[in-house]
């Protein structure tokens, strides 16, 4: 259960947000009169760090950039509260990026789904324990670096940096798969012969929402291409009939399909700059992931190619 605090002017969504949270056993901090958007950021600061909840769910207004603002100071005193915003209307791409830049977790427009709801609030709920959870082995390793002298600034560096690669990633995939999963951008066609790597491939990305279409080999690959047009096509370097960079080849030269990102996975380091060289027409190439975090790397590579 978490203290989600909800700003909303709109009566309606308000209640709904309210409700849904109240299912889901959350402790709701609505005040009375807080249908009326508060204008100024100071006091709608203040107002926040008064109650020292653990999400806010508040308007989105982009005039001066009042909403940014007002997370701005909260963040500065409470850097672990969350912000989820509501769109009134559909603002332009650098709102969101400045939003996302400065600690927003996820986007929601009305009327609000309370599946999707759910998701951002379980994420970024998620997302706050970790980042307590770091910064409690931050301290821990300075304590111990005072007190023991086993554990260097550098380490706690790149633990701090760790942590901040890891949050970009997963703001970044929260603001690409915000729209409805019926968008037909959320094909992903991912060839392997590997039934192994397939099967990780499949239960991450479709985590993420996206609809995965597999392929055993390159040529398998290039008429699934034909028949399902994928917007993002992931596939294997090495491969029998046609290997990855073949493949890529043959569908980005092929006028009948649509424009896509295709990336290759290999687990040779070495070879990423080989198959990045222009003329392969390869957009990204990463080594095959295996832990978790190289999964959510892998993941928001590929929501990536949402915007191209």
């Amino acid at each position: 259960m978490a203290r989600i605090m909800v700003k909303v002017s709109l009566a309606e969504v308000a209640e709904d947000i309210t409700r849904f949270l109240l299912d889901e056993k959350h402790e709701t901090l609505t005040e009375p009169g807080s249908v009326s958007p508060v204008l100024n950021p100071e006091k709608l600061a203040e107002e926040i760090l008064a109650r020292k909840p653990d999400l806010v769910i508040l308007d989105y207004l982009a005039e001066d950039a009042l909403s940014v603002k007002a997370m701005q100071m909260v963040r500065d005193k409470m850097p672990l509260i969350k912000f989820i915003f509501v769109l009134a209307d559909e603002p332009p791409l650098a709102h969101l990026v400045l939003a996302l830049n400065e600690g927003a977790a996820a986007f929601l427009a009305p009327p609000v789904a309370r599946g999707a709801l759910d998701n951002y609030v379980t994420r970024a709920l998620s997302r706050q324990r970790e980042e307590k959870a770091n910064q409690e082995e931050i301290e821990r390793c300075r304590r111990t670096a005072d007190e023991e002298k086993a554990c260097s600034l550098e380490q706690s560096l790149t633990i701090a940096k760790q942590t901040r690669v890891l949050r970009q990633y997963s703001l970044l995939v929260n603001h690409l798969l915000a729209a409805p999963p019926a968008r037909p951008d959320r094909k992903v066609l991912v060839v392997s012969d590997s039934t192994y790597q397939i099967d990780l491939f499949r239960r991450h990305l479709e985590e993420a929402n996206f609809q995965v279409l597999t392929a055993k080999d390159g040529q398998a690959g290039l008429e699934t291409a034909h028949r399902e047009h994928p917007r993002i096509i992931v596939s294997d370097l090495e491969m029998p009939n046609l290997n990855g960079l073949e493949l890529c080849r043959a569908v980005k030269n092929d006028k009948a399909l649509v424009p896509n990102h295709f990336i290759i996975c290999t687990a040779n380091e070495k070879k990423i700059e080989e198959v990045l060289r222009p003329e392969h027409l390869v957009d990204d190439c990463l080594l095959k992931p295996s832990r978790p975090e190289d999964f959510q790397e892998f993941t928001a590579r590929v929501a990536l190619g949402l915007l191209v």
